[in-house]
């Protein structure tokens, strides 16, 4: 018997990430190229390093992007992690994938989501990233829509 797994939370997690930065400098869509360089780059900060130490996961643009292809995070073969970055997503999306490897590394699973724990990395990297501010409006908006996490501070 073949089991699926259900995200429960994605859809709410898409909408509080909507709700937080729709409109603003994160919503920006600067082509999967800078954003692969963004996720890249954020992957050699002190805070990357001293969280999951020399880790690192492959990141490229989604090959041959459609109208329904979307950003992704997988593990493949011997653990490794992929992140690949759709040509028209927003800049938020890099630390939301970025999320998905950080709760793959830390708990060993092949299967990221959007639960509790991916809300605290997310909320962990946005606020190494781009400061208290922007991840208060992302936490606050989990929490309009029910969403738990742990403090990020």
């Amino acid at each position: 018997m073949i089991t699926r797994r259900t995200d429960l939370d994605a859809a709410a997690c898409h909408a509080a990430e909507q709700r937080a930065f729709a409109e603003t400098a994160l919503d920006w869509k600067p082509g999967a190229e800078a954003l692969c360089g963004e996720a890249r780059s954020f992957m050699e900060t002190l805070w990357w390093t001293s969280t999951f130490g020399v880790r690192r996961c492959g990141v490229e643009p989604v090959q041959r992007p459609t109208s329904l292809s979307r950003s992704s995070c997988f593990s493949i073969m011997g653990g490794v992690i992929e992140i690949r970055l759709h040509e028209a997503a927003a800049r938020h999306e890099v630390f939301h994938q970025l999320g998905h490897a950080a709760t793959m590394i830390t708990r060993k699973s092949r299967r990221p989501g959007h639960d509790h724990e991916w809300r605290t990395s997310y909320l962990a990297m946005v606020n190494a990233a781009y400061g208290a501010d922007w991840t208060q409006r992302l936490a606050d908006s989990f929490g309009e829509f029910g969403l738990s996490f742990n403090a990020w501070q």
